[in-house]
């Protein structure tokens, strides 16, 4: 670490644009937003894989078996219906991709949990991901 200026930052900055090296993204909301090449590569290489891992049949199993999808539903009477239908349709998909979006306190990790504890004892292991510890 070391000491430099805001105009020595901004000065490598704009550098960095000129060389191609930051990308400006055409993006809705406030300010410039930058990213680079490799970033664009391996965005693009996640949603290839995304999608190929969803080109999925009747003929794919689905998530949990319905012994298990049952099981699992029955240990939690006090999902209310929103978090119920959201484990309903993620233990029967066949997706190998699935997002579980909601705003704030809808009971998206309580969802989760659910979720989780369905996949694990079918044997998946399950990672989360999320932008706090306590989700993840």
């Amino acid at each position: 670490m070391g000491d430099t200026t805001y105009a020595d930052v901004r000065r490598e900055f704009e550098r960095r644009i000129e060389t191609g090296e930051f990308r400006e993204v055409s993006h809705l909301g406030a300010g410039r937003q930058y990213t680079t090449l490799a970033m664009l590569r391996m965005e693009r290489e996640i949603v290839v894989a995304m999608q190929e891992g969803n080109r999925r049949n009747y003929s794919d199993p689905l998530l949990v078996s319905s012994q298990a999808r049952m099981a699992t539903e029955n240990r939690h009477p006090k999902l209310n219906a929103s978090q119920r239908q959201a484990v309903d349709e993620i233990f029967l998909s066949r997706e190998k991709v699935v997002g579980l979006d909601g705003i704030a306190g809808t009971g998206k990790t309580t969802t989760l949990s659910v979720i989780r504890e369905g996949a694990e004892a079918e044997g998946y292991r399950v990672e989360g991901f999320a932008p706090t510890s306590r989700a993840a």
